[in-house]
C-alpha cells in the first residue's frame, strides 16, 4: 500500500514540477482571477454610477395632447423636462418611435359628474418606447411627477371638504425590513457568486488539464511517461490529484476574492453595507472542494479526448455551456434544495450555496450536498482513469466512436436502447391508457413493450447502427431512377383514369369531397 501511495506521489509531484514551470498557466489559473475581480467590479460599479448620473442630469422632451393646460404648466415648471408642443394625433406614435419625442401624454377628457357629485379627472395614457433608453427614463420621472400632482390635488380636495390638517395625519405607515443584516447580504450574494465560481473554476482547471495530457500529446512525453513500468492508474491518479488540487487553489482564491469584493462594496451599489455571515462563508469554502475536484477530473478527461491543445479547447467551451445551466438555478428563490436536487451534480453545489451564504443549509444537507459530490467526483475519477488509459488516448489516434460493434459500441447502445424503451412505454402507454384504460394497458404491456424491447436489443447488437436494426440497404441509382420514373407514370394514369372510373362506379359523397377541397385550399 505504501509502495502504491508512494508512486503515485513520486508522479504527482512530477506533474507538480512540470506545472509550475510553465508561468503562463499558474499566472492564469491562480494569479488573474484574483486581481481581475476587484477590477472588473470597480469598472461595472463606476460604470453603473455614471450612466445614473447622466439620466439625472439628462433633459427628456414630452408632448401633451388634450385639454390639460394645468399638466403643461407643470411640466414646462419641471426640472429636467422639455415640453414640445401639442403632438399631433396623426403623428404621435411615429415621433416616439423615431425618437423626437422621449414621451407623449394624451389627455382625454371625461366631463361627466360621478354619483356624489364629483367631476371626474380626465384620463392620461403615456406613450413611451421601450427599446430607446431615454423613453423609459423619461415614464419615471412623468410618473414621479404626476404622483406629486395627484398627492397635492388629493390635499386640496381635503382641504376644500373641511378637513384640518394633512392626510398623512389619519393614514401614516412605516417601512421595516425583519431581514438581518447577514440575510441581506447573502441573498444579493447568493444570486451572483454560484454562477461565477463555477466559471471561475472552469476557466481556471482548463489550462492545467489541458496541458497536462493535450500539451503532452503535442510535446510527446505522454508515450515516453506511459512506458515506464507503472500501472497506467497510477499515472491517471497522479494527474487527477494535481489537476483537482489546482482547481481547488483556485476556487478557494476565486471565492476569497468574491467574498473581499462584497465585504468592500466593490459589486455595484447593491453591495454596499451588505454583510455575509461567517458561518455561510465557512460552508462556502466546504461545498467548494468536491466541486473543484468533479469539474478538474471532468475537464481532465476531456483533454485526453483531444488530439492537440486547439481541439481541447473546442471541447471544453461545450462543457462549459452546459455547466451554466444549473449555476443559472441560483439566482432564483424558486428551486429549492430538495433531497433530488441535493443528488445532481453542479446543480446541488449551486443551490447550496446560494442557500449557505443566506444562512439557511442545515448541517445534514451540507453534509448530503458534499457527499454527492464526492461521489460524482468518484466517478468522474473512474471515467478520466478509463479514459486516460486506452492506447488510442495515449497516441492521439481518434477516438473509439460512441457506437459501433465493439463491446463499449454495444454497452452504450443498449443504454441509449433502454432509455428509449423507457420513454416510448410511458409517454406512448400514457396514451393509450388514455384512450381506453383496459385495451390501452394491454397493448402497452402485451405489444408496445416487446416490440420496443427487442428493437432496443437488436439495436444494441448491431453496435448502435439504424441500417441492420430496420433491415435498410442503400439502393443503386438505377433503383432510386425506376421509382421515380415509376411514381410519375402512376399519377397520371390514377387522376385522370382510374378516378374517374372510380367516381363513375362508387362516387365518393360529397361531405368528403369537400373535406379534401378544405384542405387543398389551406396554406
Amino acid at each position: 500500500m505504501g509502495e502504491f501511495w508512494g508512486r503515485t506521489g513520486a508522479f504527482a509531484g512530477k506533474e507538480l514540477r512540470e506545472l509550475l514551470r510553465d508561468r503562463r498557466a499558474v499566472f492564469i489559473a491562480f494569479v488573474l482571477p484574483v486581481l481581475v475581480y476587484p477590477v472588473i467590479f470597480s469598472f461595472m460599479t463606476r460604470l453603473e454610477r455614471d450612466q445614473a448620473r447622466e439620466t439625472e442630469e439628462a433633459t427628456f422632451r414630452v408632448a401633451v395632447s388634450g385639454e390639460a393646460q394645468a399638466l403643461r404648466n407643470r411640466i414646462a415648471e419641471a426640472e429636467g423636462l422639455i415640453l414640445t408642443g401639442d403632438a399631433n394625433d396623426s403623428t404621435n406614435v411615429r415621433r416616439v418611435r423615431d425618437g423626437l419625442v422621449d414621451l407623449w401624454i394624451d389627455v382625454e377628457s371625461r366631463g361627466s359628474v360621478d354619483s356624489a357629485g364629483v367631476v371626474l379627472a380626465p384620463a392620461l395614457t403615456l406613450h413611451f418606447h421601450g427599446p430607446n433608453e431615454d423613453s423609459p427614463a423619461a415614464l419615471d420621472r412623468v410618473r414621479d411627477l404626476l404622483d406629486s400632482v395627484r398627492a397635492e390635488e388629493r390635499q386640496h380636495r381635503f382641504a376644500a371638504a373641511g378637513g384640518a390638517g394633512t392626510l398623512d395625519d389619519f393614514v401614516a405607515w412605516a417601512e421595516e425590513d425583519v431581514a438581518t443584516e447577514e440575510e441581506t447580504g447573502g441573498a444579493q450574494a447568493g444570486k451572483l457568486v454560484p454562477y461565477l465560481l463555477i466559471f471561475t473554476l472552469f476557466m481556471g482547471a482548463a489550462p492545467l488539464a489541458i496541458d497536462m495530457v493535450a500539451g503532452e500529446k503535442e510535446r510527446g512525453t505522454l508515450e515516453t511517461l506511459y512506458l515506464t513500468p507503472v500501472d497506467r492508474g497510477q499515472i491517471a491518479r497522479a494527474k487527477f490529484l494535481v489537476v483537482a488540487a489546482g482547481t481547488m487553489v483556485t476556487g478557494i482564491l476565486n471565492l476569497a476574492s468574491l467574498v473581499m469584493c462584497y465585504r468592500l462594496g466593490l459589486i455595484g451599489d447593491v453591495a454596499e453595507g451588505l454583510v455575509l455571515s461567517g458561518g455561510g462563508i465557512a460552508r462556502a469554502f466546504i461545498l467548494v472542494l468536491p466541486l473543484a475536484w468533479m469539474i478538474g477530473g471532468l475537464l481532465l478527461g476531456i483533454s485526453a479526448f483531444a488530439r492537440s491543445q486547439k481541439e481541447a479547447q473546442y471541447y471544453v467551451m461545450p462543457a462549459m455551456l452546459m455547466a451554466f445551466v444549473p449555476g443559472v438555478l441560483s439566482m432564483t428563490q424558486d428551486v429549492k434544495l430538495d433531497g433530488f436536487i441535493a443528488l445532481l451534480p453542479l446543480a446541488n453545489v449551486s443551490i447550496a450555496l446560494r442557500d449557505a451564504l443566506l444562512g439557511g443549509l442545515p448541517a445534514g444537507k451540507l453534509v448530503l450536498v458534499s457527499a454527492a459530490s464526492l461521489f460524482w467526483a468518484g466517478v468522474v475519477l473512474r471515467w478520466t482513469r478509463g479514459v486516460l488509459s486506452r492506447e488510442d488516448t495515449i497516441l492521439g489516434f481518434d477516438p473509439e466512436p460512441a457506437f459501433g460493434p465493439t463491446p463499449g459500441g454495444r454497452r452504450r447502445a443498449a443504454i441509449l436502447g433502454l432509455a428509449a424503451t423507457v420513454l416510448i412505454y410511458f409517454y406512448a402507454g400514457q396514451w393509450l391508457q388514455t384512450w381506453k384504460l383496459i385495451p390501452g394497458l394491454a397493448l402497452s404491456l402485451w405489444v408496445l413493450l416487446p416490440l420496443t424491447g427487442a428493437a432496443a436489443l437488436r439495436f444494441a447488437w448491431a453496435g448502435g447502427r439504424l441500417a441492420p436494426l430496420l433491415s435498410l440497404r442503400r439502393p443503386r441509382p438505377g433503383a432510386l431512377l425506376a421509382g421515380a420514373l415509376l411514381g410519375l407514370g402512376c399519377f397520371v394514369p390514377m387522376s385522370e383514369g382510374v378516378m374517374p372510373l372510380q367516381s363513375f362506379v362508387l362516387p365518393i359523397p360529397e361531405s368528403v369531397s369537400e373535406s379534401f377541397g378544405d384542405l387543398e385550399e389551406l396554406p
